[in-house]
């Protein structure tokens, strides 16, 4: 079994993917429904769903991985820890929904430099 593969199949005992009949927050009707923190949020979902980004991320040459916060926070720090541990580290960002009002005044969270 591949790491997609195994995915998938941790994402169902997970019960992030359901199949059935689900109203979705725009009203529509869909005969599946994926919650994909509790994928990310668990330990070998964080670590696989990292293995099967990292490869894309290498191929494109990303100079970084960044994200809206909630959803991406797990997905972008799980990606730059296996990277840097494969020896290829990608650093992770996170974009806030709104600039912060206090401290640095941010909106953007970590490392990264102008045009990147």
């Amino acid at each position: 079994m591949n790491d997609i593969e195994r995915l998938l199949e941790v994402a169902k005992e997970r019960k992030a993917l359901l199949f059935g009949e689900f109203t979705l927050t725009s009203g529509n009707k869909s005969r599946y429904y994926f919650d994909g923190r509790l994928l990310t949020l668990d330990p070998e979902g964080s670590y696989l769903t990292a293995k099967c980004f990292l490869p894309i991320l290498y191929k494109c040459n990303a100079e970084a991985l960044a994200g809206p916060t909630l959803g991406a926070d797990p997905i972008v720090s799980s990606v730059s820890t296996l990277s840097y541990i494969e020896g290829k580290p990608v650093p992770a960002l996170i974009v806030r929904k709104e600039k912060k009002t206090h401290g640095g005044g941010r909106n953007i969270e970590g490392h990264f430099y102008k045009g990147q």
